[in-house]
């Protein structure tokens, strides 16, 4: 009873909805000397607040650490932006050279390729990234 009045209070919809797909998803390790860091971003909506995080494992699949931050409240894609610049920024802080990295973002994986749509707020910081990326091979693919 005390989560239902949690979730009543939180305005949480009672009544579930149907069961989505269940597809079964085979991790893929990378190949040595690659690691493979996955990373997403979420939001809650009241009030609106988002964060990112990730985790990071080698070609054994063994757990090498993982990452969170709350950035308050942004867009989207900025949410987006900074999960990936995080990671590169770790990445290199470690000395993990070989980064295969996995986003659901299409818009960061753009990002690489045309610097244009990036926003102004976190570009300083995008452009430094990726100039740590020239002494890295990192390769980006789509969830």
């Amino acid at each position: 009873m005390h989560e239902f009045s949690i979730m009543k209070a939180c305005n949480v919809s009672i009544k579930p909805l149907r069961a989505p797909i269940i597809r079964e998803i085979i991790w893929t390790s990378p190949t040595t000397p690659w690691i493979k860091i996955n990373i997403d971003g979420t939001c809650i909506k009241k009030p609106i607040k988002v964060a990112t995080g990730g985790n990071i494992r080698n070609d054994q699949g063994l757990y090498l650490g993982c990452f969170a931050q709350c950035l308050g409240e942004e867009s989207a894609l900025v949410v987006e932006l900074c999960d990936t610049m995080t990671t590169i920024e770790l990445a290199a802080s470690k000395g993990f050279w070989n980064v295969w990295l996995l986003s659901d973002s299409q818009l960061v994986l753009q990002a690489f390729k045309a610097n244009t749509t990036i926003p102004w707020k976190p570009s300083n910081r995008w452009y430094n990234c990726c100039h740590i990326t020239r002494n890295m091979r990192l390769f980006a693919s789509h969830i």
